[in-house]
């Protein structure tokens, strides 16, 4: 769930997902955020499974500090989107690089011969020139999934796609991802919890008629705080046994957390990445990649 420091894979936003969706303790669900952006590969099927998950239970964003590029395609598919006085949110744009090393190698004595087969198995191999059929061809590329990411948005925040497109990709500070359309609320980041939890106890009161007293609401951002430290999702939970339903929850995680590690280093240490320990890498990394079909892709 969390194969770097500090970071967490789209896999490991979905399990948790699934996780406090499914938990009848959770009342709703925080996407404390963080993040600069991320790969095209698995972003627009994690922010589909947000949009899922929000007709189940609220999802809220809080862009602490940041959420941009993948990130802003993330909080667009929440329920609502906080962000902090200085957070960075925005750049609804994609982008990719090309490098050709040849000059450089050939410096060093160095010649790559590349044997393939396929006019268009090398295009845009790091050892030449880009050929501007191969740069039209990406840039095409880049133009479609930048729409893709508009639509979304759009779809998700009920911006027109043409607004979204607009932006041209720029970033946005605080108050402006409001006045943009991109966010709902300005808030400070210790009271975000607080924040929803109101708003999840007020919505609660006009289905049923009732208040919550001050004590209970006391004790659940008690324990919403500290299922905060334990999953990085915060989901805010309600009742005097949510304390006790943490262990269950703890042992859950843990579970999720040996299974997707096992699952990295039986990519990473299996026979077949012998050799070619770069490609298994990024397998390793690609959401939803078994040992079996990684191990039959390096074979």
């Amino acid at each position: 769930l969390q194969p770097y420091s500090g970071m967490t894979g789209y896999n490991g936003i979905i399990a948790r997902l699934q996780q406090a969706a499914s938990d009848p303790m959770v009342d709703g669900i925080l996407l404390d955020m963080d993040t600069p952006g991320g790969m095209v590969a698995g972003a627009f099927d994690c922010a589909d499974i947000i949009a899922r998950v929000r007709d189940i239970k609220p999802v809220w964003a809080l862009a602490n500090d940041m959420n941009c590029s993948a990130g802003q395609l993330l909080a667009s598919a929440a329920s609502r989107r906080l962000v902090t006085q200085t957070a960075r949110t925005g750049s609804i744009g994609v982008m990719m690089a090309h490098s050709n090393y040849g000059a450089a190698l050939e410096k060093q004595g160095v010649e790559i011969t590349l044997i393939y087969s396929g006019s268009h198995k090398v295009d845009g191999n790091p050892y030449s020139h880009l050929p501007d059929d191969v740069r039209e061809t990406l840039q095409s590329r880049m133009d479609a999934t930048r729409r893709m990411f508009a639509q979304k948005v759009s779809a998700y925040t009920g911006l027109s796609v043409q607004a979204v497109l607009d932006t041209e990709a720029a970033v946005y500070s605080g108050q402006e991802a409001i006045d943009a359309g991109l966010a709902d609320e300005l808030v400070n980041s210790t009271d975000a919890i607080t924040v929803m939890r109101d708003a999840l106890d007020a919505r609660k009161s006009r289905l049923s008629g009732g208040r919550m007293t001050k004590e209970t609401q006391s004790t659940t951002v008690s324990a919403t705080a500290s299922q905060a430290d334990v999953t990085g999702v915060v989901p805010a939970t309600e009742g005097e046994n949510a304390s006790a339903a943490q262990p269950d929850v703890n042992a859950q995680i843990t579970a999720a957390v040996a299974a997707e590690n096992s699952r990295i280093m039986g990519i990473l240490n299996c026979e077949e990445a012998h050799g070619r320990e770069e490609q298994a890498r990024v397998l390793a990394e690609t959401p939803g990649m078994t040992v079996e079909t990684a191990r039959r892709i390096l074979a």
